[in-house]
Order: C-alpha cells, then structure tokens, then sequence
C-alpha cells in the first residue's frame, strides 16, 4: 500500500513539473484515509489510462475491436492532457461521500456527455490540422486574429469519435457482516463500446483497484444492466459511420437547411472526401491495394479487347495467341474484384453491426428491425451509386453518338443505340440478363452481377448473425458448390466452341455471371472472419506454414492453369483463386494490420481506391472513343498495347476524378444531409 500511494505521488508530481529526489514517507492517517476512498473506487479512468498501454485486448479483457481503439485514443488523450478527455471522465459518476447514508446514485452528468457527443457531431468536417498549413490563408493573420487559438480549442475539446451515456448496477459488499450495497452507476464512453464491453471495463477497473491498489475490500462484482440514454439513429439511407465510399468516419456541421443542403457541393469539401485518409476500415488497407490492382487489370483486359477488335491485326482468337491468354487472365481479375467487394460489404455490414443495435440503425426493433436492417443496408448502396452511374451512361450515349458520326470505323455493340433504348435495365441492375448486343456499356455485366450478388451478401450476413447456423451452412454450401459444378459442367459441354471475334471470346471466357457467385461469397466469409477474430489471429507456427503454401500453390497453380487455356481446369480457378487469398487476407488484416495501415495512410493511395468505381465506369467509354478518334492506324502489339493503356489510363482517372467531385461526392453528401434534415 505504501509503495503504491509513491508511485502514485511521483507520477502526480512529475504530471504538474515538479521533479522531488526525496519522498516522504506517507502518515498513517494519510494510507487510512487513501485506503477508504478505494474501497468506493469503481471507474478510475486515471489509473486505466497508466496501464492501458500495457495490456492487451483478447488477453486481459476482451472488448470488441473498435471500443478498444477509441478507449486507446481516449485514455492516451487524458494522459496528454486533452480537455475532451477530462471532460469525458468527469462525466462519469463516482463517490463523492455519505454512502452509508443512502448516497447509491453515482450518475456524474448525462448532460454532460450529451454536449460533447454534439461537439463531435458539429465538428467542421473540413477542417483539420493539415488545413492550418495547406491554406493559402496567412498563417500571421490568422493568428493575429485568433482564429487559429479558436480552431485549435475547439478541436480541443471536441471528442475524435460518438460517446453514449449509459447507466448500471454495480453490487458492493463493503463489511463482512451486512448486506451488500446497490450502486447505480453513469458512465460516459465510447459509443462502439456495447452494453457487454462497459461491463468487461468496470469489473476489469474493479480488479485493478481490488489486487493492485490492496484495499483488501470484499467481492464487488457489476450486474449487467445497462440503460443507454442517447436517442436513435437516423434510419436509411443514413448512417453515421457509412460515407460514399464507405471507408470514411464523416463529420456534419450544423447550419441552416438550405446553407447545409448547398455546403454538400462545396468543391474543396469534395476534394477532401476524395483525399481523406481518415478510414473506417484501415484494417483492410491491403485488400484496398488488391482493388487497384484487380481495377487496373480489368481495365487493362478491357482496352486490349478494343484495341485487338479495331487493329483486325490480333489474329485468330482460337489459335491461343496472346489476346486469347490476356482474355484468360480476366477470369481472375474479376475474380478478385468480386473477392474484394464480397469483403467490404461484409465488414461493413458487421461493422455497423457491432457498433449500432438494431433499433439505433432503423429505429426499430424486433423482427421487423432486422429485416429493415437488411434492407436499409442494400438501398443505401443502390441510391449511393446510382448518380455516377446515370451520368456515365448519358456520356456514353453522347460519347457513341460522336463517335458514330466522326470515326470511320464503329463497334459492333453500339452504346448509342443500347444506351438510349436500355438504360433502364442497367439502373434496375439486370442487364447481365440480356444478350451483349442489347448491353449499354461493357462494364454493365459486372455491376448487374455485383448489385445482385450484394443482395445475396447481406443475406448470408445476416444468417450469420442468427443463431441459425445450419441454415447458413446449408446456404454458403448451395452458394460454393452449385456454381462451380456449373461451370465445370459448361467447360465441358463447350470443349471445341469457335469464336468468331474478339467480343464472343469475352463473353463466353469472361461473361459468366453466375460463375462469379463463388468468389464473392468467399469475400463474404472472409469479411465475416475478419470481424469475428476481432484483430487475433492465434494459430500455430505449423499451421500457418502449412496455411502460406497451401495459398501460394492456390495462386500459382490458377496463374498456370489460365495461361493453360485448358476449359475443364480453369473451370475450377472461381474456387481455387479467391480461397488462395483468403490466409493472406486474414493476416494482413490482423496480425500485419498496424504495418499495412500506413497504405492507407497517403492520400494518393485513399484517393485512388475511391476512384476506383468511377474508373470502371468511365474507362469503357474513353476507351472507345480515344481508340475511334486515332486518326493513324491501330496497332495490337504488346508496346503498342501499354501505351495505348497508360494514355487511356491517365484519361480514365482524370475524368473519374472530375465525375466524383463534381457528381458522386456532392450527391452523396446531399442525399446524407438531406436525410438528416428529414430526421430532426
């Protein structure tokens, strides 16, 4: 107890600047006295935020993920000294005196946590510290003003993540003799943290004070009854923590209706959203680099298709020359994109799962939550993509029609004419259901395919959230055998098929919708297992030895069975080369999560993965259009192939670029504020 009640002092001197070589020896009175205030210790934020650095999540208590991290941040701050941190743990109930007495509500102050839970929420999200060097303002008058000393109290004093009240019984038993003590206690944290994990804190800062403070006090133990206090969530479109993208944590700034609903088309707030490093899902950064590289690829396939139908100089596609095995390679490039989208509508769906109950998400609860739930979830997607969508296919109708007039060769499939005539099927996302002569744009397959496959997603997600395990078996089972015995059975069946040009070969080698099924539900468990092992990976030096080369022969032996050609083994590459990734992915996003985070951390690589949908829209139209305007003939070898590549590429992402700022992010960000207005 007296080596306890030093440290305490030394650190509390070495806090406020005051350096003392010598200590004096606490009095008696003073360890009496030290020794009845811990008895009534239950919460102590100051003497978690010491230790915390010290202990780890899974083995000394185990908390979900992200009310780790914000804890982290939380107690890091109080230790800095930040005044939303204070205010934070002085908005939590504690002892004050007359126990004995009948004083058994510890409920600290409520309002308290609500205005900073508002001072969160009215953060300026265009505002942060990169902005106080990049702006072309002057910094010296900025300062002379104060208007820098006010950012910087405000930022100060405003939490970095939601905070939540809530309210619970903690039983003490305090004499040997009478009767244990009912305490209601109120805490204020994190919002991530649900009504388990404040349970986990509380008997986890008990224990501390208990064995590593000797109060020598008898059992003291919390009931788990929780009462969170704050109000609902917004039902959908919006959620807090869902963006355009869905990968960043947004901020909203109260102003009047119509100053709010015009911020959304701010061009510096667009261009921020686009450049944002701050992510929801850091944990994923490698899985965000396999989507540039899966987009770039596709890309890649689909301009050397174009350039092989235009040159007439490819040769014969069933000679397995080099177009028919860059045609070949597609089947995995999609493969990955459908892999890596079956991840992050997965995490996102349990990430949203975890930090939010059903009732906050859809202001419902019950069966009837749930369902609304699911729902919400897939809409709110739809109505997010939609805008860029629909501005793509107007500019590849008009993007057709000059070219159509102008070029002197054309396409087959013209985007003109589908374009204007079936549009509609592409925003109902069904247009994989008709032939590819009736297709407006060559990409629209993947996104019916993709739109359709969410849906299936969001139910596989959510039968993993039931207790109904062998329901979700039995499906995952149908999803990953019935498309693969399919394709199996077609390659077959195909053996010997002649195509006539460059496009049928696409259609038949690469066009298979259903095929895709495979890989996108083994995203979708992938997702799953990120979240439930919660950033642990524990497992055996001989089984993840076993586990690498079992994923690095996977990813050889498709690359070699593509180049193969051979119909009856590529058949099974939807199988072989998603789950090949699925170790790496499960290892990067744990064990290796804290190193492959600083991907994410340049803006460059955050810009780019948020382009990447306004890229696979935009590529097919600019490619046909740069490729018909070329007034000198076209050349199908492979230099020729790269550098028709890198100019179209360089084109694709500048227009991706000016559609996101000018289309996706402002309509996101309205259809967001839009919502937030319609739920006050």
């Amino acid at each position: 107890m007296r080596i306890h009640a030093l440290s305490i002092s030394i650190s509390a001197s070495r806090r406020n600047g005051v350096n003392s070589k010598k200590e004096s020896r606490p009095k008696k009175n003073e360890v009496h006295e030290e020794l009845m205030d811990n008895l009534f210790v239950i919460y102590d934020p100051s003497f978690l935020a010491l230790v915390w650095p010290k202990i780890k999540n899974g083995v000394h208590l185990s908390l979900d993920r992200y009310c780790w991290g914000e804890l982290r941040v939380l107690f890091k701050d109080y230790l800095d000294g930040r005044a939303w941190a204070y205010k934070t743990a002085d908005a939590t109930g504690r002892y004050s005196a007359s126990f004995f007495s009948g004083n058994k509500f510890w409920l600290g102050s409520k309002e308290q946590c609500r205005l900073l839970n508002e001072a969160y929420e009215t953060r300026d999200e265009n505002e942060t510290w990169g902005e106080f060097y990049s702006d072309h303002q002057d910094w010296h008058a900025l300062v002379e003003r104060d208007e820098l000393m006010k950012r910087v109290v405000k930022a100060d004093n405003s939490p970095p993540f939601t905070l939540e009240y809530s309210t619970l019984r903690v039983e003490l038993n305090l004499t040997k003799f009478s009767m244990s003590y009912d305490v209601t206690l109120g805490v204020c944290l994190p919002r991530s943290c649900t009504a388990e994990d404040v349970v986990s804190i509380i008997n986890f800062s008990i224990m501390l004070n208990d064995h590593l403070k000797s109060n020598n006090s008898l059992s003291r133990s919390v009931k788990c009854a929780i009462s969170r206090q704050f109000e609902s969530l917004p039902p959908c479109p919006r959620v807090k923590y869902n963006s355009c993208a869905s990968l960043t944590t947004e901020y909203k700034k109260k102003n009047g209706y119509l100053k709010s609903l015009l911020l959304s088309f701010s061009l510096k707030h667009s261009w921020m959203r686009i450049f944002n490093t701050n992510m929801a899902n850091k944990d994923l950064s490698v899985i965000h680099a396999v989507k540039i590289i899966a987009t770039l690829w596709v890309i890649f396939i689909n301009v050397a298709v174009t350039v092989s139908y235009i040159s007439g100089e490819s040769g014969d596609i069933n000679n397995n020359n080099t177009m028919y095995n860059i045609l070949t390679t597609g089947t995995l490039a999609f493969d990955t994109l459908f892999f890596v989208s079956g991840i992050f509508s997965a995490h996102h769906f349990f990430y949203l799962k975890g930090r939010y109950s059903v009732k906050q998400l859809v202001a419902c609860g019950g069966p009837c939550g749930q369902a609304s739930q699911v729902i919400c979830f897939i809409t709110n997607r739809i109505i997010r993509l939609l805008p860029p969508y629909i501005y793509t296919i107007f500019l590849s109708t008009a993007l057709g029609r000059v070219s159509e007039e102008s070029a002197t060769l054309s396409f087959l499939y013209s985007d003109s004419r589908n374009c204007h005539k079936f549009w509609w099927r592409n925003l109902l996302y069904i247009s994989n259901y008709y032939p590819i002569e009736e297709q407006c744009m060559q990409i629209s397959w993947y996104l019916s395919t993709e739109g359709q496959l969410h849906i299936i997603g969001a139910f596989v997600c959510f039968l993993l959230t039931t207790q109904k395990k062998r329901w979700f078996a039995f499906t995952a089972v149908l999803l990953l055998c019935i498309p693969t015995g399919f394709d199996v059975f077609t390659a077959f069946s195909e053996a010997g098929h002649r195509f006539s040009d460059v496009f049928m070969a696409y259609d038949v080698i690469i066009i298979s919708p259903w095929s895709h099924v495979t890989p996108y539900i083994l995203g979708v468990l992938t997702g799953w297992l990120v979240y439930r092992i919660d950033g642990l990976l524990t497992v055996t030096k001989v089984s993840s030895s076993c586990l690498w080369v079992s994923s690095i022969l996977g990813a050889l032996g498709s690359c070699v069975a593509s180049g193969v050609g051979a119909g009856w083994l590529t058949a099974w590459l939807h199988l072989v080369w998603p789950a090949a990734w699925i170790w790496p992915a499960l290892v990067c996003s744990t064990k290796f999560a804290y190193k492959t985070r600083e991907l994410l951390n340049s803006s460059l690589v955050a810009g780019v993965s948020r382009l990447c949908y306004c890229s696979l829209l935009l590529h097919g139209p600019v490619s046909r259009y740069l490729l018909l305007s070329l007034d000198a003939a076209i050349c199908s070898n492979c230099i020729c192939l790269w550098c028709y590549f890198v100019g179209i590429l360089v084109v694709t992402l500048v227009a991706a670029l000016v559609i996101s700022i000018l289309v996706e992010m402002p309509t996101c960000a309205f259809l967001r504020r839009l919502a937030d207005l319609a739920n006050r």
